[in-house]
């Protein structure tokens, strides 16, 4: 006999969500598709709900090169070269490498990420042109 939920609880719905992106992996493969996973998962003991997402390999195009075509139009905007992502600089001791620019974020658009500790972090515009000035940018 199969186990039966009563409710649910932290641990049943990581089974199920193990369960349910298992499920979706199969489908994902069935149909060639990019990606297709659950994201979080909202519950109390009796219901829960999730958002389930999708692409298609298409859309992994267009989203890198929308990203560069961003980049390269901040770049032009705000005094900074071209092509201005997978730069790499050093600051404070660690090696940065540039990995995207956001640009709905006016304080801190570039973001790196530092291969010592594995961490993103957020420049400002204005700390990337220092770095610039003082040639540790490759």
């Amino acid at each position: 006999m199969e186990t039966q939920i009563k409710n649910f609880t932290r641990l049943e719905m990581a089974v199920l969500s193990s369960e349910i992106q298992s499920a979706l992996d199969k489908i994902k493969g069935k149909y060639g598709l990019a990606e297709l996973s659950i994201g979080s998962i909202s519950f109390s003991p009796f219901s829960f709900s999730g958002k389930i997402s999708g692409t298609v390999p298409e859309h992994l195009h267009f989203a890198e090169t929308y990203a560069s075509e961003e980049a390269k139009y901040f770049a032009l905007q705000n005094g900074l070269p071209v092509d201005i992502l997978q730069k790499k600089f050093v600051n404070n001791g660690k090696s940065h490498t540039i990995i995207r620019i956001e640009t709905r974020n006016p304080k801190y658009p570039i973001i790196t990420h530092c291969e010592e500790d594995r961490k993103n972090y957020k420049f400002t515009v204005q700390i990337v042109k220092e770095i610039l000035s003082r040639n540790d940018f490759t």
